[in-house]
């Protein structure tokens, strides 16, 4: 009777080893909302893939700890223009967006965020986070005067750098500056400061050389941005707190 008890023993602990996570549908914690509101005088309609917790779900309770990689991944890489352009038939925008949620490319995004299969993980340099977190950083130009936001997705991405996918390390990226720029409980961060300071040294040099104002800007500012000390630091110590609910690793040479 012991025999067969160590053996039974044996067999559970074997099936557990060998259990296998089976992704879950994404489109039962996403919804696409479509929501119609007056503007100056006219009915405009705005298409959003948003986030739908489920009360007491651990999927939902994992997910929901940090919100914005998947909202980075729902708002840069679902074509909510393709769904847009389907209205006012509701009913064939949601099939498209279920469509699009099942994507195999784009499931792969959302599943690996959230499994942080820790043998797989995507591996990026320090110099490739600063250049991607360069890119949130947008010069804009009004009028005559010009101006900086931050965006939630990014900016001119040189054709050097598409031979890699930086989708998770955007993701991550977005995240780890926007949960630091939303902290009201903190001032407001140096990196912003310094953008300041950079977009007021890329104007003060401009001059009648310069055929592009708008261009010449941004590039200086992304470049500035891309070497802020500031910016890297607060990356660097965010990773290294979040480090074992990331898909990603950062290398940092010596």
């Amino acid at each position: 009777m012991k025999k067969l008890y160590y053996i039974l023993l044996f067999s559970f602990c074997v099936y557990n080893c060998q259990k296998k996570e089976v992704p879950f549908k994404i489109n039962s914690y996403v919804k696409l909302n479509i929501e119609n509101y007056e503007y100056e005088g006219r009915l405009q309609t705005s298409v959003n893939a948003i986030l739908n917790f489920i009360k007491d779900d651990s999927i939902s309770q994992k997910i929901n700890k940090n919100t914005r990689r998947y909202e980075y991944l729902l708002t840069n890489r679902i074509d909510l223009d393709s769904v847009y352009n389907l209205l006012p038939d509701s009913l064939k925008a949601h099939q498209l967006f279920n469509s699009l949620l099942k994507d195999k490319k784009f499931a792969s995004y959302f599943h690996t965020t959230f499994y942080n299969n820790y043998k797989n993980k995507e591996i990026y340099t320090k110099e490739e986070l600063m250049l991607i977190a360069s890119k949130f950083f947008l010069s804009e130009k009004f009028g005559n005067k010009f101006g900086t936001r931050i965006c939630i997705g990014i900016n001119g991405l040189d054709d050097d750098f598409k031979h890699k996918d930086f989708t998770l390390l955007e993701a991550f990226a977005y995240e780890a500056i926007f949960e630091r720029m939303m902290n009201v409980k903190l001032p407001p961060p140096q990196f912003i400061k310094n953008l300041d300071q950079y977009l007021n040294k890329a104007t003060a040099s401009l001059n009648e050389n310069v055929k592009d104002s708008l261009f010449y800007v941004r590039k200086e500012v992304f470049s500035a941005m891309e070497n802020d000390q500031e910016l890297e630091n607060h990356l660097l110590n965010y990773f290294k707190k979040n480090k074992e609910n990331l898909a990603i690793d950062i290398i940092v040479s010596q």
